[in-house]
């Protein structure tokens, strides 16, 4: 594991590795709002799913913002699911983490075989390789497996992984599923990994079909490569 420090914002501790991207990413959550929690707040028990959590930041975020919800991460990469479960701890997020991959929906024809890594700088930033047989050593939990109930906020930053787990699944569910939508786009991840998709070439189309459910709340388009948008479904008014 690389070189540790402890830094302090507002109310939390956290544990980051200063030679890498995490600093820019406690900021940018956690100073910046880029993900425009603050404009959700609730009083109420909600659920929120951080589906590739790093190092727990947006849930700890979370939990700042929604004392009261019930919050769940996944991360593929095991040093900083490590890292979440410290920062967790550090803070008493009550926040349940665990070491999986999410991948596309069972049923579908592509199977998670390996792994990539994606870049140097961001730990734990590892694309998924799909083919047709599994990767026994990846820990994985299929997508549609927790579509098993209502979240308020689903956030999906995957380097690239929320192309074929989008193809696969219909977005009309996912509104049935999800109040606010939170997404990083990868648009290098066909060019990186050799994944051939069957629907979406790129978060322009997948924008568009989301959009049928959902309104655009926030969009930040750092690159052609990296977008982040949040959605909010059009039921929540």
């Amino acid at each position: 594991m690389d070189e540790l420090d402890i830094t302090r914002v507002g109310d939390l501790r956290l544990i980051y590795r200063p030679k890498t991207n995490d600093k820019i990413i406690i900021n940018e959550i956690l100073n910046d709002d880029i993900y425009r929690l603050r404009s959700m707040r609730t009083d109420k028990n909600v659920n929120i799913l951080d589906i590739g959590s790093h190092i727990g930041i947006f849930s700890l975020a979370s939990r700042l913002t929604f004392p009261k919800a019930n919050i769940v991460g996944y991360e593929l990469d095991e040093e900083n699911y490590i890292l979440s479960l410290v920062n967790n701890g550090l803070n008493n997020g009550n926040i349940r983490f665990f070491n999986k991959a999410i991948v596309p929906p069972k049923s579908s024809d592509i199977l998670p075989s390996g792994r990539i890594k994606h870049a140097a700088r961001n730990r734990g930033s590892f694309a998924l390789l799909y083919g047709n047989t599994v990767d026994d050593g990846l820990n994985i939990e299929y997508f549609d497996n927790l579509l098993d109930k209502y979240y308020y906020i689903l956030k999906m930053d995957i380097e690239g992984g929320e192309f074929p787990i989008l193809e696969n699944i219909d977005v009309e569910t996912l509104a049935n599923h999800i109040g606010y939508f939170i997404i990083e786009f990868h648009n290098d991840f066909v060019k990186k990994t050799g994944y051939k998709p069957k629907k979406f070439k790129s978060s322009r189309q997948v924008v568009k079909e989301i959009s049928k459910y959902f309104d655009i709340l926030q969009c930040i388009l750092y690159s052609p490569v990296l977008q982040i948008y949040v959605f909010k479904n059009k039921h929540l008014g």
